[in-house]
């Protein structure tokens, strides 16, 4: 285990730990088990690969369910025969880019097309997946499409008008697959990041469920989860005007400028603008790093489950704790440790599960303070 620890101050006089962990042992066993699933289902394993994965499946019952599960995605993954060898490979490639405790080397990613899909599956599909499969809905006579990031990977996609747009792990983004009339309208259910492209004559519109944001050209993150009390924006560059329905009258709630954050509550219908400095604290998810700047424990714990795809229950001494710091590429469990290097807290694993229908029950972090 290598572990390199970079140490300065922010702008509060608060130390920040800048965190590097490595664990190659760990990266290397992934990477073998799962190249040796993907032989195994295409009949290319040799004898000694045979004994390798054999005694891998005699370590536990979880590792033969695993089994059982990439049996079913192999299945499935026949279904992607219709796209082409550079669809399924580019896929694959930005999917192992995602996940931060596994970069494998390129000359292992180059398989057949069906195991390629496997791995997709597997560990999350990436953005041209996402895009490609999920169901088309219609509004009128308006076909949309619906792009869900997974968990634990960020989606990049580009709509139809040529904007970009990245979403933060398991976020929905609902778009028409063609921009008609007089604006350009997506609704957002979670987090994204947005590039606009320019169109004087057609407005683009994020539609949240409680505000919208409206631009004509520019680059902006919002964040509007169903379990969180307000809806936040954050512009990069541009201008945006920020609006709410009412009684079917758009109403104009406030215009922002780069550099500047606005919280619009839920429960009071209010609206606070602030001008920050540093915006990596709201936006560094979209480069893979998990920003924390005299955060409370309610709001870590709140990006490290939507981050990760984790449950996390804590108690009432945990509350005041307040952290620091700037993640990047760092597993969880990892994340956790080097918070306890501020904090006296343990905590306690519990793996997720499958259950007996197939679907993955996601795993339960408990924290608890040192006595």
């Amino acid at each position: 285990m290598k572990n390199n620890v970079k140490k300065s101050k922010n702008r509060y006089g608060v130390r920040v730990f800048h965190f590097r962990l490595y664990n190659e042992d760990k990266i290397e066993m992934d990477k073998n088990i799962e190249i040796l699933l993907a032989k195994y289902f295409s009949k290319k394993l040799n004898e000694v690969e045979e004994k390798e994965l054999d005694a891998w499946l005699f370590e536990s019952d979880e590792h033969k369910k695993i089994l059982e599960q990439y049996k079913k995605m192999w299945d499935k993954a026949a279904s992607f025969t219709q796209y082409s060898d550079e669809q399924v490979e580019n896929a694959l490639l930005h999917t192992k880019k995602q996940m931060p405790e596994f970069r494998a080397k390129k000359r292992y990613l180059i398989w057949l097309r069906q195991v390629a899909a496997v791995v997709i599956l597997a560990i999350g599909l990436a953005s041209v997946f996402n895009y490609i499969i999920q169901p088309t809905t219609t509004q009128g006579n308006l076909a949309l499409k619906e792009v869900v990031a997974s968990p634990g990977t960020s989606t990049n996609l580009i709509l139809p008008d040529g904007s970009k747009a990245q979403l933060y792990p398991g976020s929905k983004l609902v778009f028409p697959l063609e921009f008609r009339g007089d604006k350009r309208e997506v609704k957002l259910y979670g987090e994204a990041y947005f590039k606009i492209e320019h169109d004087q004559e057609m407005p683009f519109i994020v539609k949240t469920d409680h505000i919208n944001v409206k631009v004509l050209g520019t680059e902006f993150n919002v964040r509007a989860y169903d379990d969180e009390n307000y809806v936040e924006t954050v512009l990069v560059r541009g201008k945006v005007a920020l609006e709410k329905e009412v009684n079917g009258q758009t109403v104009s709630l406030q215009t922002l400028m780069p550099n500047q954050r606005s919280v619009y509550s839920l429960s009071t219908n209010k609206m606070t603008v602030t001008n920050e400095l540093d915006l990596n604290k709201y936006v560094g998810w979209v480069n893979g790093q998990l920003v924390f700047d005299a955060d409370s424990m309610y709001e870590v714990v709140k990006k490290l489950e939507k981050w990760y795809s984790v449950d996390i229950v804590y108690g009432d001494q945990l509350k005041h704790f307040k952290f620091t710091g700037v993640f990047e590429d760092e597993s969880l469990e990892e994340v956790l440790t080097l918070m306890q290097f501020s904090s006296p807290f343990t905590y306690e694993i519990l793996k997720g599960t499958v259950d007996d229908t197939g679907k993955y029950v996601r795993k339960r972090i408990i924290l608890t303070k040192k006595k």
